[in-house]
């Protein structure tokens, strides 16, 4: 499937940005505060200042991250496909689709080439707003003898819990808020990053072959030292009922990262990135570009964070 046709999938929300921001992926122990020495993704084993950073992941022709690589621009110089007479009128369409039971904001992944139920499949990753995940054949059609078209789907609730509905759930303290940015449900929203070497796809941590999960769920936690509006002694604390993860996951260097926004930009929130370690999800990276204020959010509408070959990472931040 050329890359044209995955990355057109994904919805696309604009943020107001107002600053940059620019960190490196090697560097000190975090936690770190905004304007300190360059924000940490080292570890031990994994890259050191000066080592080159793979751009984009993966064989050739996957979609494995936001825009397919990790500068975000999502150009295929290899695409020799999509030329005027294929995409002629009669000889271009949608040749398939499949029912989902949500919303997709979150941009497909494209992983071809893997061997499932004994054939090989290009297969194709969706996200939903119900928090499911579907593996899908991009090559099923109707015909007779065509691969199945579902390969696998798996459900991110956990028992007894229920998704948010933006037109009655309320987020915050007290009362709380409505926020209905995104309706009628709210699940995964962001784009999720896949490992092939690790047969992992991260934001869910569901195994590529079968949907199944190979890692337990974690928490988001986070405090970092701060004055902003809302910090108590000294202390800024990460509030999941005042952050909503727009931007697309980002892995490099053994790190997940995840970058956090507001909630229908009601204050007070914080621009948060939180680095997992890709092997084990534990916290390895906290980062609070406000945490002597609030707001600053981030979003890249909604890409990852930007990496060039050098390992340095930058990011578009919000009001």
């Amino acid at each position: 499937m050329p890359r044209s046709m995955v990355s057109g999938l994904a919805a696309v929300l604009a943020l107001a940005v107002i600053a940059v921001g620019i960190v490196q992926l090697t560097g000190d122990p975090v936690p770190v505060r905004a304007g300190s020495p360059p924000l940490a993704a080292h570890q031990a084993g994994k890259s050191t200042p000066g080592e080159r950073v793979t751009l984009r992941p993966g064989p050739a022709r996957a979609e494995l991250t936001a825009h397919g690589d990790l500068t975000r621009l999502g150009p295929d110089d290899q695409e020799s496909a999509m030329r005027p007479a294929a995409v002629s009128s009669g000889k271009f369409g949608r040749p398939i689709s499949y029912p989902v039971d949500g919303k997709i904001y979150a941009q497909p992944l494209y992983l071809p080439g893997l061997p499932i139920g004994g054939r090989v499949h290009d297969v194709v990753i969706v996200a939903t707003e119900h928090d499911s995940v579907y593996a899908f054949d991009g090559n099923a059609t109707t015909a007779p003898g065509a691969p199945q078209a579902l390969l696998w789907s798996a459900s991110l609730l956990m028992p007894g819990v229920s998704l948010l509905k933006a037109a009655t759930d309320r987020m915050g303290p007290s009362s709380g808020r409505l926020c209905n940015s995104i309706a009628p449900q709210v699940g995964v929203t962001s784009t999720p990053v896949a490992d092939r070497s690790a047969r992992t796809i991260f934001g869910m941590a569901l195994d590529v072959y079968t949907g199944q999960s190979r890692r337990r769920a974690v928490a988001v936690r986070a405090v970092v030292p701060g004055d902003g509006i809302d910090s108590v002694h000294g202390q800024v604390v990460f509030r999941a009922t005042k952050e909503q993860q727009w931007q697309a996951l980002t892995e490099e260097a053994g790190t997940v990262y995840a970058g956090f926004g507001s909630w229908c930009d009601v204050p007070l929130f914080h621009g948060w990135l939180i680095g997992f370690s890709a092997a084990t999800l534990a916290r390895t990276v906290v980062y609070d570009d406000s945490q002597d204020a609030y707001g600053g959010g981030l979003g890249e509408s909604p890409a990852g964070l930007t990496a060039d070959a050098r390992g340095t990472c930058s990011w578009e931040r919000s009001r």
